[in-house]
């Protein structure tokens, strides 16, 4: 599944990130969406900031859903 990003959510190392941008997402149990820190890193986050194999949650306020049909 994939959500637009429309700005960096409050998270440090995202200065680099044009906003908005599109990134797949992952959902656990509890039906949250996280994106990947690795997917971060691929977008221009600084890979200090972010560990490639750490989950980050956005706030719905900072996302837009984008229809896969």
């Amino acid at each position: 599944m994939k959500i637009k990003l429309l700005n960096d959510g409050g998270y440090y190392g995202l200065d680099n990130v044009k906003f908005p941008v599109v990134v797949d997402i992952c959902k656990n149990d509890s039906g949250k969406c996280r994106v990947s820190g690795a997917e971060l890193i691929n977008l221009g986050g600084k890979v200090g900031s972010f560990s490639p194999t750490t989950h980050y949650f956005f706030h719905p306020r900072d996302i837009e859903a984008i229809d896969e049909n």
